[in-house]
């Protein structure tokens, strides 16, 4: 698992329309899996740091959809943390187009970074996991998905944790040391 060293800092000039444009490497968001999780999290759902560093979530909410009022919430602590790492990364988040709410979904992210003033390109997609498996170094891609870990070649950047310390200083349970032998 790579943190945020992995996402080295450069300059973010200003772009013509007033927002921040973003440098550093393409960051590669698995934009559902992500949102589920920080969606896990603020509904109350165990978290935790699987024993492969990455942070993960007991809340099965595979294709449930967030209500739309909550919509707001989860990209607003999205673009919070891309906003911390606005001169690191390039964001774009890739979105399930087989799943219902995603037009809303895109909707609700592209205004939460236009509100940090933050450029991103959201792209709506029947090939997610195929963009992300297919993303070679200097991409860095951010997801959970041990599929995607395991068989991608970029850089990984848990996301998911970041913005939830980011926004909540949260901290988080670690299956390694709950797992050790206490004697």
């Amino acid at each position: 698992m790579s943190g945020v060293s992995e996402i080295a800092p450069a300059s973010a000039p200003a772009s013509a329309h007033g927002t921040k444009t973003q440098a550093g490497p393409l960051l590669l968001i698995d934009g559902h899996n992500v949102l589920y999780t920080i969606r896990a999290y603020l509904n109350g759902v165990s978290v935790f740091l699987s024993t492969d560093g990455m942070l993960r979530d007991a809340g099965a909410a595979h294709g449930k959809h967030p209500p739309p009022d909550r919509l707001a919430e989860l990209s607003g602590v999205l673009a919070a943390a891309c906003a911390a790492l606005h001169s690191r990364c390039r964001p774009t988040v890739l979105l399930d187009q087989q799943l219902s709410s995603v037009q809303a979904l895109a909707a609700a992210l592209r205004s939460a970074f236009a509100a940090h003033q933050l450029e991103l390109e959201v792209r709506i997609t029947r090939e997610v996991d195929q963009e992300l498996l297919a993303a070679t170094p200097p991409v860095v891609t951010a997801s959970s998905d041990s599929v995607l870990l395991d068989r991608g070649t970029a850089s990984v950047f848990d996301l998911a944790r970041y913005a939830l310390e980011v926004a909540y200083d949260a901290r988080f349970p670690d299956l390694v040391d709950e797992l050790k032998d206490p004697t």
